[in-house]
């Protein structure tokens, strides 16, 4: 049935036509960019990679330390182990949970998701601008930052739990697999996102300078580290000023010695040393 009080456009006559929005106002609903695709693939193939890197080293040193037997093969089955786990959970989570979230998910963290990607929650209308409340609700401060992810993390990891667990010992441990595992993964998401924070308030934190004082260079740091410490041309040619003086005491106190030495030697042999005098007076009379 029509509505009387609004007739579809179609059907008003040309003057009662409605002067059309302009387009800037109008909002379509996007696909997902194909970046954000290929961002949610590579983010997802790292996060696994680095899981799989950990969990080889770690198991590698723990059986190499225990002395225990072929830890390089355990290791290696270890990483096996962990890479499909990783890739499993990370893959659920980047491809489907958080999708799947972000156009049903009522809460700030979503809105926001769904306001970058330019869509609209499933199942309503697409809004002709923003409101003013939606926006305020999907800003992005270092606090919201604490909740990032925990639903998606949790959920991923319930699901990826239930299903490893399920196929090593039986249907009767995918519920505590689940649990577990989905507790877990909230808990390090949170651990995760409370070391986000506290790095970007260390980076927004105003730097202190010491005026007068300039920063040593990465080339002195380094320097420092093994105990090379840089000095002035005044300093080095005092330095070698001071090596040459000890050297020409050295020289000195080994002539005295062999000076010494010769005289012990002519006074054995009965002779009368002879002196710098003497040896002058002969060279004038010759």
């Amino acid at each position: 049935m029509l509505d009387p009080a609004h007739p579809p456009t179609s059907l008003l006559p040309p003057s009662r036509s409605p002067n059309p929005l302009p387009s800037s106002h109008i909002h379509q609903k996007q696909p997902l960019p194909a970046w954000k695709s290929q961002h949610s693939r590579r983010s997802s193939t790292a996060h696994s990679q680095y899981a799989t890197a950990a969990s080889a080293v770690t198991v590698g040193l723990y059986n190499a330390i225990a002395c225990r037997p072929a830890p390089m093969l355990i290791a290696g089955f270890a990483a096996v182990n962990s890479g499909v786990t990783a890739a499993g959970f990370f893959g659920l989570r980047e491809f489907v949970v958080s999708p799947v979230l972000t156009y049903t998910a009522p809460w700030p963290q979503y809105a926001r998701r769904r306001e970058e990607l330019g869509v609209t929650k499933f199942g309503s209308e697409a809004a002709s601008t923003p409101s003013p409340s939606s926006s305020g609700d999907a800003a992005v401060t270092v606090d919201t930052l604490r909740t990032n992810k925990l639903l998606d993390s949790g959920i991923s990891g319930a699901a990826t739990g239930g299903l490893v667990r399920g196929l090593r010992s039986g249907r009767a441990a995918i519920l505590p697999g689940a649990a577990m595992a989905g507790v877990a993964c909230v808990a390090l998401q949170y651990a995760y996102n409370r070391a986000t924070m506290a790095r970007l308030r260390l980076l927004a934190a105003p730097q202190p300078e010491v005026a007068g004082e300039p920063q040593p260079s990465f080339r002195e740091r380094m320097f420092s580290i093994f105990g090379v410490s840089q000095i002035s041309e005044e300093e080095y040619i005092d330095k070698l000023k001071k090596t040459r003086d000890l050297y020409l005491k050295r020289i000195s106190d080994l002539e005295r010695m062999h000076a010494y030495e010769d005289a012990k030697a002519a006074a054995r042999r009965g002779e009368r040393p002879k002196k710098d005098d003497d040896l002058e007076g002969k060279e004038g009379e010759n």
